[in-house]
């Protein structure tokens, strides 16, 4: 099942609210999805490979990260709150680990 899930997710996003839709992702500037990776499945887990980076525009606040299908439209499939960070001017923000847990 979560192979199956890494399989479909292939960009993460940054939005603005604690509760990713594409009326809160982020815009403007070098700002874009990116695409992400996953591992193979272990005790209900996968774990990101690789560590998307962003180009943040200034003014803007991250609030949390979405995971989607495509690079532009297709499917939110879930989301990630992360502690808010406000950038005053351009920046850079990383996704350094992502993880989707049946577990919890």
């Amino acid at each position: 099942m979560l192979d199956h899930l890494a399989s479909l997710v292939g960009y993460v996003s940054l939005h603005s609210s604690s509760t990713a839709s594409s009326s809160n992702e982020l815009s403007g500037g070098e700002y874009s999805r990116q695409s992400i990776e996953f591992g193979s499945a272990s005790d209900g887990e996968i774990k990101s490979s690789n560590e998307p980076e962003f180009q943040v525009p200034g003014g803007s606040t991250v609030s949390s990260v979405g995971f989607w299908s495509s690079e532009t439209g297709g499917t939110l499939y879930g989301y990630a709150e992360v502690d808010a960070e406000t950038y005053a001017n351009d920046g850079l923000y990383r996704v350094q680990s992502a993880s989707l847990d049946l577990n919890k």
